[in-house]
């Protein structure tokens, strides 16, 4: 078993959950999962009777953060963050559903894409969950696309329906330029 931080609930205001953890390295995870059925609210499928989620992880410093050069790697991160979600997910049952969006503003959004899906969820024990990745822009044009992904039972009774309603709702935000809040690693 990998080496991780002790974490614990941390502050949740409804409708949220939030787990926390302080690094050796300076640093405080948060990892938050936010009811956003008010995101959802004209349309009943994707509102999932009020059992949508959005994951939100979020990384401060105790002091300044480190310059870039001075950053060390720190190997206790990733399976303290994958064994909070493996767990929170897991004990929900199989009808609640996960979503992110990847923070663009530092344009490292895919590299945060390719560490949820490629590590965490390929790691993960989450073998009957299916994570679905979107990569969307507002225009052919547009430079900067958004990541998002979308996690769903396999049991669910809108596997196969929900992801293209999410999909077809967050195109419509993005060209509207009303996109859901963002996870910041």
């Amino acid at each position: 078993m990998p080496l991780l931080y002790p974490y614990a609930a941390g502050p949740s205001v409804p409708p949220s959950h939030t787990f926390v953890f302080p690094t050796d390295l300076g640093c405080f995870y948060s990892v938050e999962f936010y009811n956003r059925t008010g995101g959802f609210s004209g349309d009943h499928m994707l509102l999932n009777s009020g059992l949508i989620y959005e994951i939100n992880i979020t990384r401060t410093y105790l002091d300044q953060p480190p310059q870039k050069k001075e950053r060390k790697f720190d190997s206790f991160v990733e399976p303290t963050l994958k064994e909070i979600l493996n767990n929170f997910i897991r004990s929900n049952g199989t009808l609640p559903v996960y979503f992110y969006v990847c923070e663009n503003s530092d344009e490292k959004e895919a590299a945060r894409r390719k560490l949820f899906a490629n590590r965490w969820y390929a790691q993960s024990s989450l073998n009957d969950w299916h994570l679905y990745n979107y990569e969307l822009r507002e225009s052919d044009t547009d430079r900067d696309p958004w990541f998002l992904g979308l996690l769903i039972h396999e049991n669910h009774p809108y596997t196969t329906q929900f992801p293209l309603a999410f999909e077809a709702f967050v195109k419509n935000e993005i060209s509207l330029s009303k996109i859901l809040s963002t996870v910041l690693l």
